[in-house]
């Protein structure tokens, strides 16, 4: 997994999704960090579990210095398919 790090996010998901990513995806989720809040998207990426797509929930949450001001984004993705 190594050739993910440093990878744009937005790249890496619609290298691994059913299909190419909406623009509102990126829009919706850029906006909202810009704004300092935590967004949920659905994303179904390619997976190597079930050899095919699976649901997942998408959790960005920004995090913030001192200041308040944002300086990294978490991401976050949880299976929608369960452990």
């Amino acid at each position: 997994m190594s050739h993910v790090v440093g990878t744009d996010v937005f790249k890496f998901f619609a290298s691994h999704s059913v299909s190419p990513l909406k623009r509102d995806f990126k829009v919706r989720v850029k906006d909202t960090l810009k704004n300092g809040q935590a967004i949920t998207m659905e994303l179904r990426l390619s997976t190597m579990r079930y050899i095919g797509y699976e649901l997942f929930s998408v959790y960005f949450t920004p995090l913030k210095d001192d200041k308040g001001e944002v300086c990294w984004i978490m991401i976050t993705l949880g299976s929608e398919m369960g452990w």
